[in-house]
Parts: C-alpha cells; structure tokens; sequence
C-alpha cells in the first residue's frame, strides 16, 4: 500500500478501556462521513497496515471511540496509540466544477490570462493560512498561492488551471 494513493484522517490518541477501545482525533472537514467505516489503515513503521473496525462512535470531545477487530485488551491498544490513521483516495467524496482535492491538481498545466503558460504543478505546500502550487517552470519553481482571487477556472478534464495573476507576483519567485 502507497502513501500516494490514500490520505490522512486523524491519530489515536488515548485508550479507552481495558477491552483495547481507543480515541481517533480526526482531522477532516466532516467526522461524520467517517463513523461507518468498515476498516482504515495504520501507519505502523511507515508501512500502511488495514485494521477492521468492531465498532465506531463519537465519544468526548468529538474524538471517534473505535474498536478494532482482535484488538482485546489494554496491551493490545497501546501498540496503537499516536498511530496515524489513512483511508484510499477513492473514499473521498468526488468533488464538483472547481472544487479540488489538492493530490488532483498534481501535474495539471498553470495557464495565465496574461502570460500563458507557466508550467505544471509538482507540489502543495501547505503553510497556516496559505496554500501554495509549487509550478515547474523550466529551471526554477515558481509559488502561486491558492484562492478563488486567482483561479478563474479549473478544468479536470484537460488537466489545466486558469489563472489571472497579478502583475509582479512571479516576479517574486526569482
């Protein structure tokens, strides 16, 4: 199982019970999309393992009280604690018109209305508050933030993001 082909949804962290219950603090926009879950995968030593859930419900504080199928006792679940916890890509809800999940935007073609092309998208970075597509563009990158100011349009069945960047922004990239 690759990395690339799932994505983040939260870490346990605490015990519940000696039954070998834990808590998964979730880091998703909609827990509740998330409480019928069949199973998730574990990163355990940078390896992706699946895990069956027992049982799932949200508990205190909005964390989601799992049980994991053969996990009995206390013992058996702290193994699992500080665990991160991932699903595959294809649970996520498809998206409409220019709404995107940022691994989809990966190698789509950055088109300026007053430039042209810019280059291809290699990477998200995320930083708090701000979003930015890093763009190949020949020998260097260039850092476009992402917002609705300056994406005018993202079309997924081209692979191209149209964009009206303000005059000097990729001036600042040098």
């Amino acid at each position: 199982m690759a990395f690339k082909d799932h994505y983040y949804i939260g870490k346990i962290v605490r015990l519940h019970s000696f039954k070998g219950e834990v808590y998964a603090r979730l880091d998703v926009d909609h827990p509740s999309q998330y409480l019928e879950m069949g199973s998730v995968f574990l990163n355990i030593e940078n390896k992706l393992v699946p895990f069956f859930i027992d049982s799932s419900r949200f508990g205190s504080k909005g964390m989601l009280r799992l049980k994991f199928e053969d996990v009995d006792s206390e013992d058996e679940a702290k193994r699992l604690l500080k665990k991160e916890l991932y699903l595959p890509l294809s649970f996520l809800p498809a998206k409409e018109d220019d709404d995107f999940y940022f691994h989809e935007i990966i190698d789509f073609k950055i088109i300026d209305k007053t430039t042209g092309i810019i280059g291809k998208v290699s990477e998200i970075l995320e930083y708090p508050g701000n979003e930015l597509m890093k763009v190949e563009n020949g020998d260097q990158d260039v850092l476009i933030p992402i917002n609705d100011t300056f994406i005018i349009e993202v079309d997924k069945k081209e692979k191209t993001i149209h964009v009206d960047l303000p005059e000097g922004l990729l001036d600042l990239n040098d």
